[in-house]
């Protein structure tokens, strides 16, 4: 009997040894030795489209960032690089290079690269990592991204690849964007983990901090709603009706996001803006002076569409802001159907209340320049009466605009589950028979 109980709670403690061990297995950790910083918050979309083609049909698009970094630098992360796919002659060649920074970002790029790679994009990517041969030691680099592939046989878009678009979280002290297509992309950087390093994305030095303007993070007025695009060329006029710019700060820009021009990659799609302090209503701001005027020409299919107004919409006041389209190229905005911050306002044909809202956002910046002054009151010149009936406005383009393509989902990975079920019951049950079994051995010997 002792022979069997002995067997019985040998076999119960081994069993429990194991399922002890085999069962408590963790995920394994993150690599302890590299930290990720990401320049973004959020989650991404298209943004920077680089299919920009010249009368060749090659392409010549391109993105740069100049940062600088506290640490060596192991990789650079995208959340999501959306490209076309080979069974529609979409499928992608990209160039990454990175230089270190001499004098600005121009020369920088026009010198030798310490990094050069070259990759093959067929759809979209998540989370793609572009991992560096080796490290490279910290310092001041300008990160550049180039189409290479030229438009070749699809008459809409071509090839593209087209960069995440996302809120940064780094503002132009830290990084400062460039390039045929300037538009900020989302990225993050992988370092080396370094003792007593803090800070490993580190603001700028050299000419890059000559500049003025000190930009907030950008705020999404309007999120894009659909492919519901409409042109300015359906109204008389658009205007944007902004809430109180902060005291101390001035309205930077404001952005519609992802501008189409129904196909249009050449010249032709221009509008015109003037900005106006906010003064009673709609028609008695408009009776006023112009504060601020200016132009966009020649605007690419589906590239952001950037009013920029320097310094001259400051603080303390709300500014209506009146865009038109200036000639027979057509270009609009991608709509929404919910406005995200208090006070913004739209209307067109001349103040009726906007139901289809533009995607959009806005910066304001703290400016360090020297004082710019409003421009001077033109002369007033009086309305001549109309006697016919003005023309209808053009309707907007019967061909739909291209689309953006549609963020590549991104599944959070399904954490493996901690085995602690059946094993642990089964070991346990086994524990107990031990212990019932040692017992049994004990008053036996007494």
């Amino acid at each position: 009997m002792k022979k069997v109980l002995s067997i019985i709670l040998a076999v119960a403690v081994l069993f429990s040894l194991c399922s002890l061990f085999s069962f408590a297995e963790e995920p394994a950790a993150e690599d302890p030795t590299t930290v990720e910083v990401l320049t973004y918050e959020g989650d991404p979309g298209p943004g920077n489209w680089l299919n920009q083609f010249n009368e060749d049909e090659e392409c010549f698009g391109n993105s740069y960032v100049s940062f600088r970094t506290g640490a060596p630098l192991k990789a650079i992360k995208f959340p999501a690089l959306y490209a076309g796919k080979s069974d529609d002659d979409r499928d992608v060649d990209v160039k990454f290079e990175i230089f270190p920074f001499a004098t600005d970002a121009e020369t920088s790029i026009a010198g030798t690269a310490s990094f050069t790679k070259e990759v093959h994009f067929d759809g979209d990517v998540v989370n793609y990592i572009l991992e560096l041969d080796k490290p490279l030691a910290a310092g001041q680099y300008v990160f550049k991204i180039s189409q290479l592939s030229s438009k070749g046989s699809n008459p809409e878009a071509g090839h593209y690849v087209v960069l995440p678009d996302c809120p940064m979280v780094y503002m132009n002290r830290h990084l400062v964007f460039g390039g045929t297509v300037a538009n900020e992309f989302a990225f993050a950087l992988q370092f080396e983990k370094t003792e007593g390093v803090t800070d490993y994305i580190v603001p700028l030095e050299g000419p890059s901090q000559e500049a003025k303007f000190f930009d907030d993070r950008a705020v999404q007025i309007v999120k894009r709603v659909g492919d519901n695009a409409r042109s300015f060329k359906s109204m008389d006029d658009f205007a944007i009706l902004t809430a109180e710019i902060p005291e101390g700060k001035v309205l930077h820009t404001f952005t519609f996001k992802n501008a189409p021009t129904w196909n249009n990659n050449g010249p032709g799609s221009d509008i015109d803006w003037e900005v106006y302090r906010w003064d009673t209503d709609y028609d008695t701001t408009y009776k006023g002076r112009a504060i601020a005027h200016g132009s966009v020409t020649d605007h690419k299919d589906n590239q952001d569409l950037v009013l920029d107004f320097s310094a001259k919409l400051k603080g303390g006041s709300r500014y209506l802001i009146i865009v038109t389209a200036s000639n027979d190229g057509d270009i609009g905005y991608w709509g929404g159907d919910e406005i995200s911050v208090e006070g913004w306002e739209f209307f067109y044909n001349e103040g009726e209340e906007a139901e289809n809202y533009p995607t959009c956002t806005y910066k304001t910046a703290t400016y360090e320049g020297p004082e710019e002054t409003e421009e001077p009151t033109p002369e007033e010149t009086p309305t001549p009466e109309v006697t016919e009936a003005p023309a209808t406005p053009t309707q907007a383009p019967t061909e739909p605009p291209t689309n953006t393509p549609e963020p590549a989902p991104t599944e959070a990975p399904t954490p493996e589950p901690k085995k602690t079920g059946c094993g642990n019951i089964i070991g346990g049950t086994f524990a107990v028979i031990a212990l019932a079994a040692c017992a049994l051995v004990i008053r036996k010997k007494h």
